[in-house]
């Protein structure tokens, strides 16, 4: 009994730790602010905006490079079309800096409308956009 219940202790506290320790590059991304935009933080406008939104991280080519993917519902402010989409930002924890470095449209999203057929500094606009008007009710362009 006693074995059992150092067994399952172990097990919590391991749990505690690796969601401490775990997602550093996301929680340091998610509390971080884009360039331009230090009025709000990355995991403030993606939480709000995204529905079903998912966080993850993968390891680089270097030690001090993670990958940091958000994938989640992202409603067009101007369509109002749900779009399954993903933003990947490479962050280098050493320097504790990141760069969107790609945008993924998941199934079922067009691509032949301008809209979704973009670079990535216009999906992120389009991202911050919703979130402000959502928000104060003003859009902002940067």
């Amino acid at each position: 009994m006693k074995r059992g219940f150092r067994f399952l202790f172990a097990v919590m506290i391991a749990s505690v730790f690796s969601g401490c320790f775990g997602n550093s590059a996301v929680k340091m991304l998610k509390n971080g602010y884009l360039e331009d935009r230090e009025d709000v933080t990355v995991g403030e406008v993606f939480d709000s905006v995204f529905r079903d939104l998912k966080w993850t991280q993968e390891d680089g080519n270097r030690p001090e490079i993670v990958f940091v993917k958000a994938f989640g519902i992202f409603t067009d402010p101007g369509s109002g079309v749900q779009i399954p989409l993903g933003v990947s930002f490479e962050v280098n924890t050493d320097s504790e800096t990141w760069q969107v470095n790609e945008v993924v449209f998941g199934r079922g999203a067009s691509r032949e409308s301008s809209t979704y057929d973009s670079d990535i500094s216009e999906v992120i606009d389009m991202i911050y956009t919703s979130y402000d008007t959502g928000n104060d009710g003003e859009s902002f362009f940067f």
